[in-house]
């Protein structure tokens, strides 16, 4: 199972262990909040692609952090501490990104997953 299927999973089963060791004790709430906004980031970054793919003047951009919110700085501890994390990403002036050891290739796959399987209820 890749990265992006466990955050898709872990939306379906709320399963915390999937994405973090004891280690990292995030609450619950904050790991939701991480979860929807890494895959909203993959999956508009994904539109973005397209979008440039079609001559619109447009650039990807990272997921911008704010460290006043419980949820930005439990999500830099999971980027240092957690392998999976680790892995895939970095902050950088506090701005979440790919980590420059993926591959373009995987980061187009992220995107892709992203946008394909993650979607959201809207309320009614």
């Amino acid at each position: 199972m890749n990265l992006i299927e466990m955050l898709i999973e872990y939306r379906k089963a709320g399963n915390k262990q999937l994405l973090v060791s004891s280690e990292c004790n995030i609450e619950k709430e904050n790991l939701n909040i991480i979860v929807l906004e890494i895959l909203s980031w993959l999956k508009l970054e994904h539109k973005r692609c397209l979008w440039i793919n079609q001559g619109r003047k447009t650039c990807l951009k990272p997921l911008q952090l704010n460290m006043q919110y419980p949820w930005s700085r439990d999500l830099c501890m999971l980027v240092e501490k957690e392998k999976l994390f680790h892995e895939y990403f970095r902050i950088k002036d506090g701005k979440f990104e790919f980590s420059d050891k993926v591959e373009e290739k995987d980061k187009i796959e992220m995107r892709r997953l992203a946008y394909i399987n993650y979607n959201p209820q809207k309320n009614t």
